[in-house]
C-alpha cells in the first residue's frame, strides 16, 4: 500500500545550485564592468569628484 515517490532527476545536483547562481552572478557583473563607460561615469577635476 505504499506509494513510492520519485525524486526530480536534474542535470546538476542540488548541492550545487547555489555555486552555479553565485558563478552566473559574478560573470554577469564581470561583464557589466567591462562592457561600461567608465569615463562618462567618473570624472575627477581639481575642485572635487563627481559620479
Amino acid at each position: 500500500m505504499d506509494i513510492k515517490i520519485e525524486k526530480k532527476k536534474y542535470l546538476v545536483p542540488r548541492k550545487y545550485w547555489a555555486w552555479i547562481g553565485g558563478g552566473a552572478v559574478l560573470i554577469a557583473v564581470l561583464i557589466w564592468l567591462g562592457l561600461s563607460n567608465f569615463s562618462s561615469t567618473l570624472k575627477v577635476d581639481r575642485k572635487g569628484l563627481s559620479i
